[in-house]
C-alpha cells in the first residue's frame, strides 16, 4: 500500500490499483472537507486508478443536501467524466450521522451513485469482484400478521429513488383515499360511471353517445360530482382518479 497523500484531515493510498481516502478524528469545516475532495479528485486524474473507496468511520461533519449536491456538482460528475464507475465506502452503524448522507442521496439525482459497506474488505470486494446484475429490477419479501404487513425490499442501489419515488406517491394517494372515501362514496353509480368518462379526458358529447343520454344530462351530472368532490381544477380530478379508479 502507497501513501500518496496525507494531511490532518485526510490520506490517500494506492493498494492495488484502488485510490483509498480516509478521514482522519480531526475536525473539520465544510471548508475543509471540499478542499480536500478537491485534492482527492486532482490525485485521481493524476494517477488514474481502477476504482476508489471512500473510508468515512471517522468522518465527523454533518452532510446537508446542499453539500452534497456541491460533492455532486464539483466532484461525483468530475469523477465520473474521469472514469470512475463505483465509488464505495465504509459506514460504521454505531454512528447515525451517516444517516444524513444515505437521506441526502435519496434526494439528488447522482451520476456517480455511492454504495455503503459496514467493512472496508466488503467494499474493496464490491469493485474487484462486482456481482452480475439479476433480471429483476428488485426482490421483495411479504410478511403478514392479523394486525399488520411488512413488505422487505431488496435492489441495486440505483433503483432506490425511483422505488422510493413511486412508493411516496402510492403513500400520498393512499392518504388521499382515506381523506375523501366519504365525498367519493356520496356518488350515484350514474356518477360513478360518468366520473370516470371525465377522468379519461372524454367530453360530454362522448359521454352522452356511450350512455345514450343527452349532452345537458352528462352536464347536470357533472356539477353534482363536482359539488359533491369539491373539484376546483383538472388537478383534482387526477387525485380522484388515482386514488379511486
Amino acid at each position: 500500500m502507497e501513501l500518496i497523500y496525507n494531511s490532518k484531515f485526510l490520506s490517500i493510498h494506492l493498494d492495488d490499483g484502488i485510490m483509498i481516502q480516509e478521514w482522519t478524528k480531526v475536525q473539520l469545516t465544510e471548508a475543509d472537507f471540499k478542499e480536500e475532495l478537491k485534492n482527492f479528485l486532482e490525485l485521481f486524474k493524476t494517477y488514474k486508478p481502477q476504482g476508489a473507496l471512500w473510508i468515512l468511520d471517522n468522518l465527523d461533519l454533518e452532510i446537508s443536501e446542499s453539500l452534497y449536491k456541491w460533492v455532486e456538482e464539483n466532484i461525483l460528475k468530475a469523477l465520473y467524466q474521469a472514469g470512475l464507475r463505483k465509488l464505495p465506502s465504509t459506514v460504521p452503524k454505531e454512528k447515525l450521522i451517516y444517516l444524513s448522507i444515505i437521506n441526502s442521496v435519496q434526494n439528488v439525482g447522482l451520476v456517480l451513485k455511492p454504495n455503503f459497506f459496514s467493512s472496508r474488505q466488503e467494499a474493496l470486494n464490491s469493485i474487484k469482484h462486482p456481482r452480475s446484475s439479476e433480471n429483476n429490477a428488485f426482490n421483495y419479501q411479504v410478511n403478514e400478521s392479523k394486525q399488520s404487513g411488512e413488505i422487505i425490499l431488496e435492489m441495486d442501489y440505483d433503483q432506490l429513488p425511483k422505488v422510493i419515488k413511486h412508493l411516496d406517491k402510492l403513500n400520498n394517494e393512499l392518504k388521499f383515499n382515506e381523506t375523501n372515501q366519504s365525498y367519493f362514496d356520496q356518488l350515484s353509480f350514474r356518477e360513478v360511471e360518468i366520473f370516470k368518462s371525465i377522468a379519461q379526458g372524454k367530453s360530454n358529447r362522448d359521454i352522452a353517445e356511450n350512455l345514450c343520454l343527452s349532452e345537458s344530462t352528462i352536464a347536470t351530472h357533472r356539477k353534482s360530482i363536482i359539488k359533491k368532490l369539491n373539484v376546483k381544477s383538472v388537478k383534482d380530478w387526477q387525485h380522484y382518479a388515482d386514488a379511486f379508479l
